[in-house]
């Protein structure tokens, strides 16, 4: 078909030429008488006609070399279709396979040497210290000896990739894969917090790290720091997610650090009132459902701590 095609455009073009040709050069034309018949001019469709059932013409060498070029641009082009119509995948396929037999040595002399083994396994791991600079708040429950066990032995996916603040982009210890400060208990908080000072310590001013040392010291001397832990915690937890929002100097001597501690004591103090009350008696009725019930009050026989709106009379002496 498409050589039939280019045989075609050929023909074409030369009758073409030849009526132009006709058109411009007038010498020699003559007169036809019209007693004489007129030969047949000839016309498109009869020259593809004769070109189709005439094998034996043989084309000048121009033209074969054309014809025999166009079969070449052809093929290419038919391959170039059958090409098209094959689906390939968008996304090739990625060998997984890799000879790591020809990778080399895994740990080089020139990244060994760079690295001190430490001995210390106390020490301070180095993903804690990057939320210190990328100023992530670490919550103290990671500063217990197994959070840090955890956290060196590299034990599960332990880091999370930040989309917000100066860490964004990096890969950040993921504190929701550590329990909550909530659990701690009150020997669990010193221990965690004795290693919270020594971060502390080495990423941070002596001025600066000054102040946490005197709140650490308030606490463990409190007479009464069982009594109030819950408070002490809360109130510990404020001051440090202030301190990894916008650093400050820790003074426990200012009015705002007094009273943030009675705040938190008072809502501590609220919470376990309302737990030990929230049971009602089991003879109790609601004061909505009958009134005169709840206003008959007898000393001898209600709880204490009635939490009713009527209250009995008191002897005036």
């Amino acid at each position: 078909m498409v050589d039939h095609t280019e045989r075609g455009n050929v023909r074409i073009r030369k009758l073409n030429e030849y009526r132009r040709l006709r058109r411009i050069d007038t010498v020699g034309l003559c007169d036809i008488s019209e007693s004489e018949e007129e030969d047949p001019v000839p016309t498109m469709s009869s020259l593809t006609v004769q070109a189709d059932r005439s094998p034996e013409l043989h084309p000048t060498p121009n033209e074969g070399n054309r014809a025999d070029s166009g079969r070449l641009g052809n093929v290419e082009w038919q391959a170039l279709i059958n090409s098209q119509d094959q689906v390939h995948d968008p996304k090739p396929a990625k060998s997984d396979y890799v000879d790591y037999s020809v990778l080399g040595p895994a740990f080089s002399l020139d990244e060994a040497s760079k690295n001190i083994h430490e001995l210390d396994h106390s020490a301070i791991p180095n993903a804690l210290k990057q939320m210190a600079h990328c100023r992530v708040f670490i919550p103290l429950s990671l500063f217990t000896t197994q959070a840090l066990k955890a956290i060196r032995d590299n034990v599960g996916d332990l880091y999370t990739k930040r989309k917000t603040g100066l860490s964004a982009g990096k890969y950040i210890l993921n504190s929701d894969c550590f329990r909550s400060e909530d659990s701690l208990t009150e020997q669990t908080f010193f221990q965690a917090y004795r290693n919270w000072l020594r971060l502390l310590n080495e990423v941070a001013d002596p001025e600066v790290a000054k102040g946490w040392n005197l709140h650490h010291e308030l606490m463990i001397n409190d007479a009464n720091f069982t009594s109030s832990f819950s408070a002490w915690r809360a109130h510990d937890r404020n001051l440090r997610t202030s301190f990894f929002n916008a650093p400050f100097v820790l003074d426990v001597d200012s009015h705002s650090y007094i009273k943030g501690f009675d705040r938190e004591w008072m809502a501590c103090e609220v919470s376990s009132f309302r737990k030990d009350h929230s049971a009602p008696p089991p003879d109790s009725r609601s004061f909505r459902n009958n009134p005169s019930q709840n206003c008959s009050h007898n000393p001898g026989t209600n709880p204490p701590h009635n939490l009713s709106p009527c209250y009995a009379l008191y002897d005036k002496q």
